[in-house]
């Protein structure tokens, strides 16, 4: 009984070390490849923090091996990103998310767990913002979120999207630009191209599907300005979260 104990006991250990050595290599090929999307993006002059071409340009059509490969580490890249968003330390999701995928964030940021994400490396996260638990952030054309903004949960912001009647369903995206102190609500969907002025509210279950004024209360579908907020608003978030997720 014993040396089946030990024997079960090795092969777990052994498979253990297997699926962690699997998981770093892959963060590791993940680096390299969100390298090579930069590099190629900057050669072609075009800005990361603009509407770029940079993941396209390292997705090139292509046939056989090199076709296979992108969208391998396509995958790869969803599947990391996945497992990074379940790791129960907070500061290690960051350090993850920063050094390894490119979010540029600062040291009061906070992230909350099930981030579902789109090529982070054009995501910038300004001081004291807080992303809510099992929010999407689609990064395609950029996300730029200031300082002290609230996300709450299950927001989603899409920057790309398709022309319904284009003959093509031709791709099309745009940035998305939050201001400092803004609070969107759980459930809310931010479509390309929408700037959310500082210190804006957006209520619960809306979607924002043009410019929101500075300090204006938005809701409904799509949403519509319903009030307005005190602009007399001096809060700031410290970097405080809840301990694992």
């Amino acid at each position: 009984m014993d040396n089946i104990l030990g024997i079960a006991v090795c092969i777990f250990a052994v498979l253990w070390l297997i699926k962690w050595t699997a998981i770093i290599l892959g963060l590791a090929l993940c680096k390299v490849h969100i390298a090579m999307c930069l590099y190629r993006g900057h050669k072609a002059d075009k800005a990361v923090s603009s509407p770029s071409e940079d993941e396209e340009l390292c997705q090139k059509k292509s046939t056989g091996i090199s076709r296979r490969l992108s969208y391998f580490l396509r995958g790869l890249k969803k599947y990391e990103l996945h497992l990074v968003s379940t790791i129960p330390s907070h500061f290690v999701r960051k350090k993850i998310y920063q050094y390894i995928f490119g979010i540029r964030m600062e040291k009061t940021t906070v992230i909350y767990k099930g981030l579902t994400v789109v090529d982070p490396w054009k995501i910038v996260i300004g001081a004291g913002s807080i992303i809510g638990d099992d929010n999407i952030l689609d990064g395609r054309e950029g996300i730029f979120i200031g300082d002290n903004v609230n996300l709450s949960s299950q927001v989603r912001i899409w920057t790309g999207q398709h022309n319904v009647q284009g003959k093509k369903f031709e791709y099309f995206g745009k940035a998305v630009h939050i201001g400092n102190r803004a609070w969107v609500s759980g459930n809310v969907t931010i479509l390309p191209g929408v700037t959310i002025g500082e210190g804006a509210v957006i209520a619960s279950g809306a979607v924002v599907t043009k410019d929101v004024e500075p300090f204006a209360i938005y809701a409904g579908i799509p949403a519509e300005k319903i009030g307005d907020r005190n602009s007399d608003i001096d809060y700031t978030f410290e970097g405080k979260h809840d301990w694992f997720f």
